[in-house]
């Protein structure tokens, strides 16, 4: 069985030249050892796009789609963050990479803020 890999979030530093490379066990392995540094990335992210949009700020056709693409970009960002939850839970805490993340906080808390999964 080959490991995931994971292609459709751009992680800065040594992370995103590991995915780049297709460097599948060490881009895990460093997303696993430095959770805290990837979560913050996306984070900001996450927090640069104003959080999961309101469908009610959206009007008519031309309104769908800009919700649309906006929920599309919030939901990116919620894969890069359980693909990082699963890195750290395999690394951290001996799970398979397969698993869900069924640790820590739901993904987005009550406010639609970003939760981190790291276990202190």
């Amino acid at each position: 069985m080959t490991e995931p890999t994971f292609s459709s979030y751009a992680f800065g530093g040594r992370a995103g030249e590991l995915n780049r490379a297709g460097a599948s066990a060490s881009l895990i392995a460093e997303l696993g050892d430095n959770y805290a540094t990837y979560h913050a990335e996306i984070e900001a992210d996450w927090k640069r796009l104003g959080g999961l949009p309101d469908p009610k700020a959206f009007r008519g056709l031309d309104g769908l789609v800009e919700y649309s693409h906006a929920y599309a970009r919030m939901q990116h960002l919620a894969y890069a963050e359980i693909f990082l939850r699963r890195a750290y839970g395999h690394r951290r805490l001996g799970r398979r990479i397969a698993d869900a993340p069924s640790f820590g906080p739901d993904l987005v808390d009550e406010s639609g803020a970003l939760t981190s999964a790291e276990v202190v």
